[in-house]
């Protein structure tokens, strides 16, 4: 075409506009003050999952309910360790103190590290059912 923009080209190779806001990491919200009256501790369960071949660590609360999930770099005992301090911190803070960890085997380096809180570790080829 002699007259006007080459269409073919520009459609190839414009974007879209501006990328998506960033969705905030944390939503601070209140307990419910039920919750708080029947629960003065927690027992989470915890895993790694994969979401194509990135590994998060997710934990669920027991009778709560409340489920995170935080990408990780590896699998190795420091960002265990990091990972749950964050989430111990957070619990804490709520008023819901973490007295009991449930998780499978990988979590076992751990177990000296984690002060009063009792780590049980699921037996050899079974698993936590919460979290699976």
């Amino acid at each position: 075409m002699i007259y006007g923009p080459d269409i073919p080209k520009l459609q190839g190779t414009t974007t879209n506009g501006s990328p998506v806001a960033h969705v905030p990491d944390q939503n601070v919200m209140e307990v419910p003050r039920s919750i708080l009256l029947h629960n003065s501790s927690t027992t989470l369960a915890k895993d790694f999952v994969y979401v194509n071949k990135i590994p998060f660590l997710t934990t669920i609360s027991r009778n709560i309910g409340w489920r995170t999930i935080a990408p990780v770099p590896n699998r190795q005992k420091g960002t265990i360790l990091r990972e749950l301090n964050c989430l111990i911190t957070i619990y804490k803070n709520h008023g819901l103190p973490i007295v009991s960890i449930h998780g499978d085997n990988e979590f076992a380096c751990i177990q000296d590290d984690i002060g009063s809180i009792h780590l049980d570790i699921a037996a050899p080829n079974t698993h936590v059912p919460e979290i699976e």
